[in-house]
């Protein structure tokens, strides 16, 4: 099942597959997966497609910082340990490439990384807009680096408001 639906980021398309998210695609960057166009749909699939709608909701609002929602992305084996480990950076903080690779035993593999974060099929669920470089620049994002720049704002905002205890 494939939905579009409105974010503070623009159209953003939701797919899912058996009951787990399989694709969020940010407008005008779609089609990396042809797997993308299949309209099977069920109550599963409806059902996790309203729970992601919530949760990002939820988090665009502040009041979300994991989500908790099944998810299938397709990759090879190392990208999927490079996305794995991206989940564990913390709300509001970033980590480097160099981090990344280092974290799943591929030394020297920033490139690598990077160019498996380039393939994340579930952008904002999966953060890798939280993986920047060494020196502090945005690179490449799948949304554009507008995008990235966006999401590392609006969680850092939310994130110091929080930590200072300010209400939500």
């Amino acid at each position: 099942m494939q939905i579009e639906i409105r974010s503070p980021l623009g159209p953003l398309s939701l797919t899912s597959k058996e009951g787990k998210l399989t694709h969020l695609q940010f407008s005008g960057h779609r089609a990396q997966n042809p797997d993308v166009q299949h309209k099977d749909s069920n109550s599963r699939d409806f059902g996790i497609i309203q729970q992601a709608c919530l949760q990002l909701l939820e988090y665009f609002n502040g009041k979300r910082q994991v989500f908790n929602l099944p998810l299938s992305p397709q990759g090879t084996n190392f990208q999927k340990d490079a996305w794995n480990i991206i989940k564990e950076i913390p709300y509001g903080e970033t980590r480097s490439y160099t981090w990344q690779s280092s974290a799943i035993k591929i030394f020297r593999g920033q490139r690598a990384v990077g160019v498996a974060n380039s393939k994340n099929p579930l952008p904002i669920l999966i953060p890798c807009h939280r993986i920047i470089a060494k020196d502090g620049a945005l690179k490449n994002y799948i949304g554009g680096t507008q995008v990235k720049k966006r999401l590392l704002l609006h969680e850092s905002f939310f994130h110091s408001q929080k930590r200072i205890g300010l209400p939500l």
